[in-house]
């Protein structure tokens, strides 16, 4: 596989000492009265098409093209605002590919797939398409005190002709922490969940965050190779359709944790749609594991009651290391901060807006 050298949650950088074996997106939803789960791990149910634009497309802040608020935000002058996102095709019909996208972060990808490609009904015959197309773009910053983190943002869009209810988004992760040249290092993991409000360092003063951390750890440090905590932390999702625009919420639905090599009944990993969907919608938060072993864990937020044709549910998460659970924790709130943003009067009307100010812009503070 051309990315199996490839550093998974790796921290710190360089170290070879890795936290992620794998980690998949999961779109659950009851479809006419069926559940309905299409899955990115360990079954994988995404794909783009077979087009050799396909690929990953990879931008900065600041990029030609990728001008944001409150810069001129407008690249190419046409009166829209970010239209023509960054995909390798000419979104908005002027001729001109990825001319007007947001630019975020010091190195951003940029990739979108759907779960009804031919070749994942070949490769998974049980699988029933839910017609749904995924936008997924990641972000990383530069700075010290941003680059234990990296954000993950999601646009899915349903583009059949069933109503989906009851939907939840979750990430599944096979979770997995120390050096990778240690043949059996998977196996001797701790996971938990954090919740709670962090006082994090706001600009000379302090603000309180609200966050929930799925995490894992090594369960001795192995000699102090491994004293990381890595984390998955939902930072806001919300409906999108048909003129209306739901403020974002952050609260965490379900916390599950597996075992390997157990049935689903004695606490081992879901293996159909039945299964993931009960998962998915569970509303459960598991106890912190206190055996060390080999997990994998699953976090979802929902449920949003339905998904019309044509509607966007809009996701974003981060993936953030700290050194033991209150480095992580502290990483965590700095990458709510760069998610909350900041606010700009975007009309230049003071009297519009939430205290004359209308436009968040994710990223560090200027």
């Amino acid at each position: 596989h051309s990315m199996s050298e490839s550093p998974s949650a790796q921290w710190p950088a360089g170290s070879g000492v890795e936290y992620l074996y794998a980690a998949g997106l999961w779109i659950g939803a009851s479809v006419n009265g069926l559940p309905s789960v299409s899955t990115g791990y360990p079954e994988t149910e995404f794909y783009p098409p077979l087009d050799e634009r396909e690929t990953i497309y990879r931008s900065f802040e600041g990029d030609y093209g990728g001008n944001r608020y409150p810069r001129k935000a407008d690249d190419d002058g046409d009166g829209l605002v970010d239209e023509d996102w960054l995909n390798g095709r000419d979104d908005d019909g002027d001729g001109l590919i990825d001319e007007d996208f947001a630019g975020i972060g010091k190195q951003m990808f940029s990739c979108w797939f759907t779960d009804d490609q031919p070749n994942a009904s070949s490769i998974w015959p049980e699988h029933s398409p839910m017609h749904l197309h995924v936008r997924q773009e990641s972000y990383q910053w530069g700075e010290e005190q941003y680059n234990n983190f990296v954000a993950t943002h999601y646009e899915i869009t349903n583009i059949g002709n069933d109503f989906l209810t009851s939907v939840y988004i979750g990430i599944y992760a096979d979770v997995d922490a120390g050096p990778v040249n240690y043949g059996s290092y998977h196996r001797d993991d701790h996971v938990g969940l954090w919740e709670g409000a962090h006082c994090a360092i706001w600009g000379n003063g302090q603000k309180p965050i609200n966050m929930s951390i799925a995490y894992v750890y090594d369960n001795d440090g192995d000699d102090g190779l491994t004293p990381g905590y890595f984390g998955i932390m939902p930072l806001g999702y919300a409906f999108r359709g048909f003129g209306t625009n739901y403020p974002p919420s952050s609260s965490l639905a379900t916390f599950r944790t597996f075992q390997s090599l157990l049935s689903f009944e004695d606490g081992g990993e879901p293996t159909n749609d039945f299964e993931r969907y009960q998962v998915l919608s569970s509303r459960v938060k598991d106890p912190d594991s206190d055996v060390a072993n080999d997990y994998r864990i699953l976090i979802s937020v929902g449920p949003i009651g339905y998904l019309p044709p044509g509607a966007t549910i809009v996701f974003d998460l981060a993936y953030v290391c700290g050194e033991g659970l209150d480095g992580m924790i502290e990483n965590a709130s700095r990458a709510k901060l760069v998610y909350d943003g900041t606010w700009h009067d975007a009309d230049n009307d003071p009297s519009t807006g939430i205290n004359g100010r209308e436009t968040p812009v994710a990223g560090p503070l200027k």
